[in-house]
């Protein structure tokens, strides 16, 4: 119970109130009670910003980026879509490259995916195509149900 932890900063204590003003940004106060190093007086954290759905949407940045890499997507849809004789929307623009597709098609999905996982932020590239799975023999998958442990 009096164990001390160097990486806890009790908040009635001089380092706590230190580090609670650089913190918040408001100075500490020279009228406060005396530090005593209570307990019950708690901790000082480390905080991080609240990030909300309303603070994502109201973001004008976003509307920046998406314009900026939409200029480049859109002739690389055309582009596709006149190789493949499609009338593909971004969204109906498969993840992998058909097998048939000639290789300038194949070259430009390439590069459109690239670019969406780019404006995305993603740090991957497109997934490789996957192995084709093998036939079975029923219809509808099977399931199997586990007991409860």
């Amino acid at each position: 119970m009096a164990a001390r932890y160097p990486y806890y900063l009790l908040a009635d204590s001089k380092a706590g109130r230190e580090k609670e003003a650089e913190i918040t940004g408001v100075p500490g106060d020279a009228a406060a009670p005396p530090r005593r190093g209570d307990v019950k007086k708690g901790f000082v954290y480390k905080r991080v910003p609240h990030v909300t759905l309303k603070a994502i949407a109201n973001n004008d940045e976003i509307d920046v980026i998406y314009e900026h890499f939409q200029k480049q997507l859109e002739p690389l849809r055309a582009d596709l879509n006149k190789q493949l004789g499609e009338k593909w929307e971004e969204w109906e623009i498969p993840r992998e490259a058909g097998e048939a597709w000639p290789e300038a098609a194949r070259a430009l999905h390439r590069e459109w995916w690239e670019l969406r996982l780019a404006r995305a932020g993603a740090k991957s590239t497109p997934p490789s195509p996957a192995p084709p799975r093998p036939k079975s023999s029923t219809t509808s998958p099977t399931r199997t149900r586990r007991p409860y442990a």
